[in-house]
């Protein structure tokens, strides 16, 4: 980790109260940290944290972060009103619902209106996601390109929805039962949160940490697991290290589908790094993994935006348990036939014509490559092999 990065980590550690204040170090390339927290998407959080010592910082670098963070927290703010608008929307026709990452993560922190939000993240039961759709689409919403098993992406005038059937990362065998077993109780244990804007329902806490676990070895097996995403992890457990859900119904779920070893990883790491508490079941966590990981998290940025042959490499990582045999020219041809049937699902269903759309994309790759607009594959792959031998060592879904 670079000086800056470190230095990050310490601020973040004052944004979550587990740090009191910091020192500022010699030699710190003030431009190099601003960058590092926009890119970690946590730079209203950056900002907070270094409010007492604004007059020990250039003025026009302190102008510019100050701007990049009100910037920031005004997009959170409309985000913000869309969750509003939805859920008067939902309460309004009856319908069961709860707020999913984003405002449900932001809860836990200790000023939740600094957490950077995206898009509004929700659930609905199953059966009455289609429906839900619908009637959201006669409010003026449309369908986004991006579909897949787990979500529907909605948008109006500058409105983001993403409609859940399920949480995001769900394992694709027996283990998945397990998890919906687990989850039958969601809307019956949901939570009411207040805020400023509105109240609105989130997961119960148990519930709650599972699925932020789940996103979490989602996206790192994609584009990166970010800084954000670890905050999130932190702020939790913080708040709810001594609670009993932990030990009577968290844990043993996590340990049944394999994912309990990866929870006290991420636990370790953010003791370690950011100053939150480490309960016994965590402190079995290797050190030198948990800084593999804080590395890995720091190197890609949020959604892997700091390295575009980091966001490449992901084509060539295993999304579910039976690819980890796949060589990457296979995950990268599996990948690029994803996208073409995504893109254009009649696809799916005239494999001719789905080769040669491929084959196209492929030579379109090179020809670019040529003139410097694409990162290299070697790269690319050489980048996968590294994130891979990280990620193999968590044991993700394997039991026992």
């Amino acid at each position: 980790m670079t000086k800056e990065q470190q230095f990050l980590l310490e601020l973040m550690s004052v944004a979550i109260g587990t740090k009191d204040a910091v020192t500022l170090p010699e030699q710190l390339d003030w431009r190099v940290l601003f960058r590092e927290a926009h890119v970690q998407t946590v730079m209203p959080l950056c900002a907070d944290a270094l409010a007492p010592h604004w007059s020990k910082i250039p003025a026009d670098l302190a102008e510019k972060a100050t701007y990049v963070a009100r910037k920031v927290t005004a997009c959170s703010a409309a985000v913000e009103y869309a969750r509003c608008n939805l859920v008067a929307f939902l309460e309004e026709q009856q319908q069961q619902y709860v707020i999913l990452k984003g405002e449900a993560a932001a809860a836990y922190y200790p000023k939740p209106g600094l957490r950077h939000l995206g898009d509004v993240d929700f659930m609905v039961p199953r059966e009455c996601v289609e429906q839900t759709v619908e009637k959201l689409k006669a409010q003026g919403f449309t369908h986004s390109c991006e579909e897949d098993d787990y979500h529907q992406v909605l948008f109006r005038d500058g409105e983001n929805l993403e409609i859940h059937i399920e949480p995001a990362g769900m394992p694709g065998d027996g283990k998945k039962e397990h998890i919906e077993s687990f989850l039958e109780t969601l809307y019956e244990n949901r939570l009411r949160v207040e805020t400023p804007s509105g109240a609105f329902y989130a997961p119960a806490h148990a519930h709650h940490g599972l699925i932020l676990l789940l996103h979490m070895q989602h996206h790192m097996w994609g584009q990166g697991l970010g800084l954000r995403h670890i905050m999130d992890w932190a702020c939790y457990v913080n708040q709810t290290a001594q609670c009993a859900f932990w030990t009577k119904q968290l844990l043993p779920l996590l340990d049944a589908v394999g994912l309990k070893f990866y929870c006290a990883v991420v636990t370790k790491m953010c003791s370690l790094y950011l100053g939150t508490a480490c309960p016994s079941w965590a402190s079995v966590a290797p050190e030198k993994l948990c800084r593999q990981l804080m590395e890995d998290s720091l190197a890609g940025g949020n959604f892997g935006r700091k390295d575009q042959d980091r966001r490449r490499s992901a084509s060539m990582l295993p999304q579910e348990k039976q690819e980890e045999k796949y060589g990457k020219n296979r995950l990268l041809w599996k990948t690029l036939r994803q996208s073409a049937v995504n893109r254009h699902p009649k696809l799916e269903k005239r494999p001719v014509r789905r080769f040669l759309y491929m084959s196209l994309k492929v030579l379109r790759f090179g020809v670019l490559r040529l003139f410097g607009k694409r990162t290299s594959i070697i790269k690319a792959a050489d980048c996968a092999d590294r994130r891979r031998a990280i990620y193999e060592k968590l044991r993700i879904f394997e039991t026992k």
